[in-house]
């Protein structure tokens, strides 16, 4: 693939095409819709650095990162190979020519992933107990991490 897009010039620009931790962690906490609202909000970014819409190889980039951040996460944090799944997606970046059509990509595989965790958890009972502590763990570190902010502003 020749390489037709601007590289990206900061630190903060190869976060947005390479950690989808956080949209990981929505997908599995708050849903799809939570997921997709994080998603859209990296590409408007991502546009808006560039004056225009992502450009092919960011929007392969882009999908192609999120597709594996998906998988990874679901089978280091739960234990599920959505393996199907990952290849089912990996069409979705090949073809891509706008902004739109980068967040129906994104969110169609956002729906898969999280069918195919609901699939899993409907036929594993553990697997609904890891989400559950994996929430609650969450949770708890932001409650912890926010209190510690609020005694630091205070001193």
């Amino acid at each position: 693939m020749e390489c037709l897009d601007q590289r990206p010039i900061s630190s903060e620009e190869w976060e947005l095409l390479y950690n989808h931790m956080p949209i990981c962690e929505a997908l599995v906490r708050e849903g799809v819709d939570a997921a997709a609202a994080l998603f859209r909000r990296r590409v408007e970014i991502l546009a808006g650095q560039t004056s225009g819409p992502p450009g092919q190889e960011t929007a392969f980039v882009l999908l192609t990162s999120l597709n594996r951040s998906l998988y990874d996460f679901l089978l280091l944090e739960f234990g599920v190979s959505l393996a199907q799944c990952c290849y089912r997606h990996r069409a979705h970046a090949c073809d891509i020519h706008s902004a739109c059509a980068i967040l129906r990509a994104a969110r169609a595989m956002l729906e898969d992933y999280a069918a195919g965790l609901r699939h899993s958890r409907a036929n594993r009972p553990h697997i609904e107990k890891a989400c559950a502590y994996i929430i609650r763990e969450t949770a708890a570190h932001s409650a912890r991490a926010h209190a510690a902010r609020l005694h630091r502003a205070k001193h």
